[in-house]
């Protein structure tokens, strides 16, 4: 076996784990797989300095759009000295490096794998085949993810319903790619793509996939063959997801396990009978070869149809919704059932974004840190949002968190990737495909989070990096001292990943524990970070040691004094345990200067209020 096709299968592996296990934004997940990716970027790195390997050919836009990505993630490293929630930039700078070791593994890709597109793109096509086909199982198996009784939105395996949709979109490029090579395991992959993006009730998902399509019949002039494999595979898509909406143990909320086993063995046999018609049809139909005139006037059609049934899908959504939303105190949102296809709700995605937006304004060069709009947008908003991570645009998201240089780097980063590969689109159909994908991963994480799931983000990464380069070259000489120098800089980067995922870990083993040893280490490990300092202050406190967490508490307003998190428990400790209403109400006040709408202060009655009432008493308020 050969290099390239051991870094293929290791990339490969690597892909199939943040599928299925990358669910979510925990550090340790992260440590683990970014561990895994810079291991395999660092070994063939130092490969290729010292001359046992061919290197990658990357031409100037593709050097000026890593150099882009990679100022923006060092940019995002030093934004953690004036971040408001620094132990959240510094997991985002993680993020990014291992985002930048993916993006080297796609490189050597390029360079290495014989035929890299094609290659890449047909094993991408069929781990994400893998991907949908066990969504859709373990929808209609109960016990293989349990929650489906709480919420029935697809989501399995990526935890994540919007994320799992964009996996659908990728599916759908390549599957469109494949059948145009008249393969009909296209017209499979068309259908568990369509099937689970409807299952994920994703609004963008949807908006997304048609965008894909149409840019497809636009670089691809093989219509004939795309259109009935969207006609075959799309309809028997839409069929069975009207059927899943039929069953109500697959599709609503808060069904018995008894009519979720039922439901979903009914489920189960439709998509599996309907893909047995579709395979049968997509065998005989993508052998058909009329002639020109036939095919154009054969296009035509299928493509008014398939227009005239979107059409049809979206009127029909729109009137069944009935533009129905749920009202809380944090606005109007949708609900989490089919029927949000026709909801025109933002889902407060217009909040949150003048959330971010006004983080840009108060510190347009510098922004508020990298990853801290969990924090950011609670300090601006001016009426109750619901508490989030991030804004729902990684535009905005680097505007208002890295400022105006941020927003750059980010800027050029995507318009040098765009300009370079379209260069590669020329005769290329699985280039195209690639290129697809990365269109619906950006498209996405201007209307959602996709850069914070490394289920989605390590293929994009990974691709992009084969996108960018043009075959390999030998080293004109060996340099083992850089070789040496890329594995140790690897080895420091995966410390940097383990240390937050160790914090967390002894923060967890503190708590169970009661050892405030425990959460002194996890501060050691994460000094950024203002829970180790707030869980060794609370031990300490049930310990009756008053001035050590005294001391504690205000260490952790110290280390991040924008934080009305740390400001609450001070002021709490003060009030109920020292009895200093006095210095409480200060504290609780800035706390709720800093976020009004603060759960434990902001309610009548609450701490604020009574600390306020005693320090009037006692002529200090």
């Amino acid at each position: 076996m050969n290099v390239g096709r051991i870094v293929f299968a290791s990339a490969g592996a690597l892909l199939a784990w943040a599928l299925f296990f990358g669910r979510g934004d925990s550090p340790t997940r992260l440590a683990w797989i970014g561990g895994a990716a810079l291991g395999l970027a660092a070994l063939v790195t130092a490969a290729a300095l010292d001359g046992r390997i061919v290197r990658p050919r990357i031409g100037r836009l593709g050097a000026a759009c890593l150099a882009c990505f990679t100022g923006l993630v060092v940019w995002q490293g030093i934004s953690i000295i004036w971040s408001v929630q620094p132990d959240r930039s510094w997991d985002y700078v993680n993020r990014g490096l291992v985002y930048l070791a993916l993006l080297t593994v796609g490189m050597f890709l390029g360079a290495l794998l014989p035929h890299a597109t094609r290659t890449f793109a047909a094993g991408l096509a069929a781990l994400l085949t893998l991907v949908l086909a066990y969504a859709l199982l373990v929808k209609g198996v109960p016990a293989l993810y349990p929650d489906y009784g709480r919420l029935a939105r697809l989501r399995s395996p990526l935890g994540a319903w919007n994320q799992l949709a964009l996996v659908g979109d990728f599916a759908l490029a390549l599957g469109v790619w494949r059948a145009a090579q008249r393969r009909w395991d296209g017209v499979v992959i068309i259908f568990a793509a369509t099937v689970t993006i409807l299952l994920t009730y994703s609004r963008g998902g949807v908006v997304i996939a048609l965008l894909v399509v149409a840019a497809w019949l636009a670089l691809d002039r093989r219509w004939f063959e795309s259109l009935l494999a969207l006609a075959i595979g799309g309809g028997a898509g839409v069929a069975v997801a009207g059927i899943a909406f039929a069953l109500h143990g697959v599709t609503d909320d808060k069904q018995s396990h008894a009519a979720r086993v039922h439901d979903g063995r009914l489920f189960l046999a439709s998509v599996q009978n309907t893909a047995a018609v579709v395979v049968a049809l997509g065998r005989v139909a993508l052998r058909l070869e009329p002639a020109p005139p036939m095919r154009r006037r054969a296009s035509v059609l299928l493509l008014a149809a398939i227009a005239l049934a979107c059409t049809a899908g979206i009127a029909a959504a729109a009137v069944h919704s009935g533009g129905v939303t749920h009202a809380s105190s944090a606005g109007s949102y949708c609900p989490q059932t089919g029927v949000r296809f026709g909801c025109a709700s933002s889902d407060a995605r217009l909040e949150w974004w003048k959330e971010a937006w006004q983080s840009f304004e108060d510190r347009p060069f510098l922004g508020s840190g990298a990853a801290s709009f969990e924090l950011a947008h609670r300090l601006h908003r001016v009426e109750y949002t619901r508490p989030v991570t991030e804004p729902h645009t990684f535009a905005l998201q680097m505007l208002g968190e890295t400022g105006l240089f941020g927003f750059l780097l980010f800027a050029g980063a995507v318009g040098f990737a765009v300009v370079a590969i379209r260069r590669r689109l020329r005769d290329d159909p699985a280039a195209v495909a690639l290129a697809l994908c990365a269109l619906a991963y950006l498209a996405h994480i201007l209307v959602d989070v996709g850069y914070d799931f490394v289920g989605v983000s390590a293929p994009f990464f990974v691709l992009l990096g084969l996108l960018l380069v043009n075959g390999g070259e030998r080293a004109a000489q060996r340099e083992p001292l850089w070789a040496f120098g890329a594995l140790l800089l690897a080895a420091t980067v995966v410390l940097s990943l383990a240390a937050p995922a160790v914090a967390q870990r002894k923060v967890d083993d503190a708590v169970a524990t009661g050892n405030p040893e425990l959460a002194a280490q996890a501060h050691d490990w994460n000094p950024v970070s203002v829970d180790p300092l707030l869980t060794q202050a609370e031990i300490e406190e049930s310990l009756g040691h008053k001035l050590n967490a005294l001391e504690l508490y205000h260490q952790a307003v110290d280390t991040q004094p924008d934080n009305p998190v740390a400001r609450v428990e001070l002021g709490r400790f003060e009030l109920e345990v020292l009895k200093d209403a006095c210095t409480a109400y200060r504290e609780l006040s800035t706390a709720y200067g800093l976020d009004r709408y603060d759960p434990v202060i902001a309610k009548d009655g609450g701490l604020l209020d009574v600390a306020r009432a005693k320090a009037r008493a006692r002529r200090c308020g």
